[in-house]
């Protein structure tokens, strides 16, 4: 999995902790950052650069040479000031003149899509920030620490690339306009570990930093951020700003550039914007097939296949897990008379209509507007009162509260590095419980299906038994499985502690 390298480009003396106590503002931008070339030229990685705007206007010919290897240029702001010092108007200011500095150095076709804060500054008390990104034309943001410092973080944000929400920065919002990447964090259980970049990648001894990060590649792509100035050995050290500071801001610097040149050697690593264009692509594959193949999956439970060998393929492979997937739901559900369920990714609406025709009051939403149009065909067809909607999952209204929740083949697409954000989302909506399907990782038509899907451009996950486990144990779930062939049929009840 290719990940995200990115270099904060400040002076030494820029970091919050060391400006303020700083006399002698001699620059050495230019000899730390050549190395750092020199190092991604000979791995041919190319990074993404967060430069500060006060660097770029006294470097220009450090800037050049950072896009011509063929790097990216993002922003870091113009003055390094937090933006817990700054108003709106202040902040939109500097964006505008940073953006003018950089068209300067490299013309006016040249494209800014990221921001970074400095200090990380960008949390609920200066949300105003995001809306000044997007009026200012940017497409991502790379500022949310999702883990609470004593100078920065917020604590419960998604440690994986979501649409960022204006009013709640730790929320997800899927019509936002503005994309956030994240520092990473290691989480288990109660436990984070900060493992991106900064004082945090110098500490950690490379084994454990190592095997932290791989853990992490399991299910979704990290970011690391490092300052020329730590991977220097001449850079200046201010000792009167106390020890623990001292130790924050310099432990570990005679180290820091070989421990980066290891990870070089590693993982794999591409600029920020590389990879969010990756994940928006693989999105975008999976709506696309269903758009495109909305009528075949209705067609599989109506036995519309046409040749002999579809329908081989049919009756063997598919019909009797979709019948054994079916029937396990029903059962967990039981009486659904006077029920109120919502049908996550409802497709055609098949679980929905027969639902609503046994009594219960049933919404389908799915994001495929094919889907959602042979759904409404196949309700009024069966006289059926079912409701359904184009919608995405984690813009209903956390108002609104279900005796289920279903996610039938829903999981198969959904990156696993977002799966949590769907599942604390659906804990909150629902009074009952929590029914949904995973496609075995071990199964005989697991190799099939994917080979299948991935000739159609869209992306499928499957899932062990234990990785099920875990998900649910994160958040107080308790499963029950049903074994259905080559699918889990699982259904997830809160905790009576919870």
């Amino acid at each position: 999995m290719k990940n995200a390298l990115t270099i904060d480009l400040e002076e030494w003396y820029h970091p919050e902790l060391v400006r303020r106590h700083v006399n002698d503002f001699q620059p050495q931008i230019s000899k730390s950052t050549n190395q750092i070339l020199q190092i991604l030229k000979k791995h041919n990685v190319k990074a993404t650069f967060f430069v500060l705007g006060d660097v770029a206007k006294k470097n220009p010919q450090l800037i050049k040479q950072i896009y011509d290897e063929g790097h990216e240029i993002a922003s870091h702001g113009m003055s390094h000031i937090p933006l817990w010092n700054m108003n709106q108007y202040d902040f939109d200011k500097e964006l505008k003149q940073f953006k003018n500095i950089i068209r300067n150095i490299l013309g006016t076709d040249i494209k800014i899509n990221g921001f970074r804060a400095p200090t990380f500054s960008i949390d609920n008390t200066t949300k105003y920030g995001v809306k000044c990104l997007i009026n200012n034309g940017f497409q991502y943001d790379s500022s949310v620490f999702p883990i609470k410092t004593p100078l920065y973080g917020i604590s419960n944000a998604p440690n994986i690339i979501y649409k960022i929400d204006q009013n709640d920065l730790s929320q997800e919002n899927g019509t936002s306009e503005m994309i956030e990447f994240p520092l990473t964090v290691f989480k288990t259980g109660h436990l984070k570990v900060p493992i991106s970049g900064g004082f945090y990648l110098r500490i950690i001894p490379y084994f454990l930093l190592k095997w932290l990060l791989k853990e992490f590649n399991k299910k979704a792509p990290f970011v690391i951020y490092f300052h020329p100035w730590e991977t220097y050995l001449e850079t200046p050290r201010i000792k009167k700003i106390g020890l623990k500071n001292y130790l924050i801001t310099y432990y570990g610097i005679n180290k820091c550039l070989s421990k980066i040149e290891r990870l070089l050697q590693d993982f794999e690593f591409g600029t920020m914007n590389e990879i969010i264009t990756r994940e928006e692509k693989m999105e975008m594959s999976v709506k696309e097939y269903f758009e495109k193949c909305a009528d075949r999956f209705d067609g599989y439970y109506k036995d519309k296949e046409t040749t002999r060998l579809q329908q081989f393929i049919h009756n063997t492979l598919r019909k009797p897990g979709l019948i054994s997937r079916f029937e396990a739901v029903m059962d967990m559900i039981g009486d659904v008379k006077g029920k109120t369920i919502l049908d996550v990714g409802c497709g055609s609406g098949i679980y929905s209509v027969y639902l609503e025709k046994n009594g219960a009051e049933v919404n389908g939403i799915d994001f495929s507007s094919s889907m959602i149009s042979l759904a409404i065909k196949n309700a009024k067809k069966e006289n059926s009162g079912a409701t359904f909607t184009v919608s995405d999952f984690l813009d209903c209204p956390d108002s609104l509260t279900y005796d289920f929740l279903l996610f039938v083949g829903f999981f198969d697409y959904l990156k696993k590095s977002i799966l949590p954000l769907f599942l604390n989302k659906a804990v909150n909506l629902t009074k009952g419980g929590i029914i949904a399907t995973f496609p075995k990782k071990f199964a005989f038509q697991t190799p099939l299906r994917y080979y299948w899907l991935r000739r159609q451009n869209c992306p499928v996950y499957f899932y062990t038994k234990h990785q099920i486990k875990k998900l649910a144990a994160e958040f107080s779930l308790e499963p029950t499985f049903f074994d259905c062939g080559p699918i889990w049929t699982v259904k997830f009840t809160k905790h009576p502690k919870t």
